[in-house]
């Protein structure tokens, strides 16, 4: 492991090392989508930003179940009343 760069979170100071960055980079390695932004932002590498975004929990995605036909049946049977034979 190597010691590329920090943060200071006081000062919102950022250092790199972009002579070490660049040449992992050119051996292969990946940053992750979040310091792949930081490079770009920094100037250290160039290209397209990458969306990140958080899924948000409180929400559960639940995909909608298309309405069978029986169940259309049933909810318009129960919907009309039942006329008495005289």
């Amino acid at each position: 492991m190597e010691l590329l760069g920090n943060i200071d979170r006081k000062t919102k100071q950022v250092s790199l090392n972009k002579d070490r960055i660049l040449y992992w980079i050119s051996k292969g390695a990946q940053p992750s989508d979040t310091i792949h932004n930081l490079l770009i932002s920094q100037g250290v590498i160039t290209g397209k930003k990458i969306p990140v975004h958080k899924v948000s929990k409180k929400t559960p995605e639940v995909p909608k179940a298309p309405a069978s036909a029986e169940a259309t049946v049933g909810k318009e049977a129960v919907a009309t009343p039942a006329t008495p034979a005289a």
